[in-house]
């Protein structure tokens, strides 16, 4: 099952957003800077560590990152599975 989430930050000060899908049920702000990383094509940083990851973030323009899971898309008929009949 793949699960939804909406990352918002600021990139050079403009509100900005993107929806990532992912497998796991946790999607951390670690994972979210390298995922803005890749998006704005910035390389990775040559140091580990989320302190790194976000001082490249820093310097790329990439700021206040919030990660919100998402709620599950219905399923193609409309309605959620708690009104279908068997």
């Amino acid at each position: 099952m793949t699960h939804r989430f909406q990352i918002n930050y600021l990139y050079r000060g403009e509100p900005t957003n993107t929806v990532v899908e992912d497998a796991d049920e946790r999607f951390l702000q670690p994972r979210a800077v390298l995922h803005l990383l890749a998006r704005h094509g910035v390389p990775m940083p040559e140091q580990n560590g989320e302190r790194a990851l976000l001082a490249e973030a820093e310097k790329a323009g990439i700021s206040d990152i919030r990660v919100s899971r998402l709620p599950h898309r219905q399923s193609p008929g409309g309605a959620p599975g708690h009104y279908q009949q068997p």
